[in-house]
């Protein structure tokens, strides 16, 4: 009895643990695909760091460009040593003194603000003795004093807008832009990619089936063959001739195999699964042409393009470059002021000093450079409207062959089909002449690798001709 309880157990449990052991196989959409390499793809990764930092250098371009604060605190101390007329002299105290110190500064491109201050300076012992010694000298002995001083410098006017840090700025963001772009493209890139995985897996995936289906129809034919020629109805050329057909067939499904799991491999690379992960995919219906006509397809490509707009960023770039070199030979004009103040702590007398003053800088002589970058710069507005022109002509050309392409391979995957069902019909007719001896074993077996071509070929044609709309939607920009 116990012995039969653990047997009925290990029937039941083995079934249950193997199926919670064994992972389901995944059937992936082209769609479920696609989102899959844009959210964990190694290449939708990369795009998005190399974005994240076009980023960070712009911000950081906005940062210089901006107020930065800074403060100092320090000490320093003097020892004045020897004669002390000879100090007095050279307005230099004697003796040991400590000078606290403390400083804030605020500094922009075109805008400086400085403080400093010493709020204690000690009496100087020097200027003290001789006031003792000479009573009637006007030397007053001040006490302990301290000072502040204030600094400003501003920058009115240095050849550009803003100045040169907001030109700064303003390249880094075009720069920017043109990151953007580039993530744009290689998510296109990405989403083609897959897409082209997919359908070349899809082709591997239908191969294999077709494969098998050819296998077992020669396999089936291998065997009546083999009966036939025991009763001496089929020759051995006849038998010999299906057993190569049959062992072709199983060469062709190890092959078709060997297909299907590379092309998986690779899928899965770009999406960011496992490279052992077992999937399929679903099928797909047959491609349609995207576009009425060639004339719309390379419309939308002129629209769709990223190219066109990478040159008007660089164009955009290269204006604020002629605005950089033309202020280069206007003046520059500045102002700055400051204020000092002096406070004596024992009689608390005060005083202080203002000034404030303007300068103009002009260049007078550059030995032509401004000229010479100017002209460079022009002869680079040219060159970017020149690779505008090769690029409308390129693309128009693109999009033409890709256009005709998609026709082409459309036709012929209607003639695969074709093909495929009359020489399907072919082989179903000398299947039945030959139960009635009005078709040979050998017209047979000829009818049979007629049709396993043509089946095969319908697959690849299916597989071009996605592959050809996957062509011609690159070309338009999708």
């Amino acid at each position: 009895m116990e012995k039969k309880l653990t047997i009925l157990l290990f029937v039941t449990l083995v079934p249950i643990v193997t199926a919670f052991a064994q992972e389901p196989t995944a059937t992936l959409t082209l769609a479920q695909a696609v989102e899959a390499a844009l959210s964990q793809g190694a290449d939708s990764r990369i795009l998005k760091k190399n974005l994240d930092v076009g980023r960070e250098q712009y911000r950081l371009s906005v940062s210089q460009n901006s107020f930065a604060l800074s403060g100092s605190l320090g000490e320093s101390g003097t020892y004045g040593f020897g004669d002390d007329t000879l100090l007095l002299g050279n307005s230099l105290a004697s003796g040991f003194n400590q000078t606290p110190q403390a400083g804030l500064s605020l500094n922009a491109p075109l805008t400086s603000i400085g403080v400093n201050v010493s709020p204690y300076l000690a009496a100087n012992p020097l200027i003290t003795n001789l006031s003792s010694i000479f009573p009637g000298s006007p030397l007053v002995a001040p006490g302990p004093t301290g000072n502040i001083g204030l600094s400003v410098n501003q920058t009115l006017w240095n050849g550009f807008p803003g100045g040169t840090g907001k030109a700064t700025v303003e390249k880094s963001l075009l720069a920017l832009r043109g990151k953007e772009l580039s993530a744009e493209s290689g998510k296109l890139n990405v989403i083609s990619a897959v897409t082209q995985a997919y359908f070349v897996m899809l082709g591997a995936q239908r191969n294999l089936i077709v494969k098998e289906q050819i296998l077992e129809q020669q396999n089936t034919l291998l065997s009546q063959i083999s009966a036939l020629q025991k009763i001496n109805q089929a020759t051995a050329v006849d038998l010999r001739g299906a057993q190569i057909n049959a062992q072709s067939a199983e060469i062709d499904v190890s092959s078709a195999g060997n297909d299907l799991h590379i092309a998986r491999i690779r899928l899965a690379q770009l999406i960011g699964w496992p490279r052992d992960r077992e999937f399929s995919i679903t099928e797909e219906e047959d491609p349609q042409m995207p576009v009425a006509g060639v004339d719309e397809a390379v419309a939308e490509a002129m629209k769709r393009r990223t190219e066109f707009l990478q040159i008007e960023l660089n164009r955009q770039s290269l204006m604020i470059d002629r605005a950089l070199i033309a202020g280069r030979r206007t003046p520059t004009i500045s102002v700055n002021g400051g204020v000092t103040v002096i406070v004596d702590w024992n009689r608390l007398n005060s005083a202080g000093q203002g000034s404030l003053g303007i300068q103009l800088g002009m260049p007078i002589l550059d030995a032509g450079a401004a000229g010479h970058q100017l002209e460079a710069n022009r002869i680079q507005n040219e060159v970017y409207g020149a690779q505008e022109d090769q690029l409308r002509a390129s693309i128009a050309t693109d999009v033409e062959e890709a256009y005709e392409l998609v026709q082409i391979s459309l036709q012929r995957l209607q003639v695969a089909r074709l093909t495929a069902e009359k020489y399907d019909l072919i082989f179903k007719l000398k299947k039945a002449e030959a139960q009635y001896g009005a078709a040979s074993t050998q017209d047979l077996l000829n009818a049979s690798v007629d049709t396993a071509n043509a089946q095969s070929a319908v697959v690849r044609a299916q597989r071009d001709a996605q592959l050809a709309v996957l062509q011609l939607r690159n070309a338009m920009g999708y």
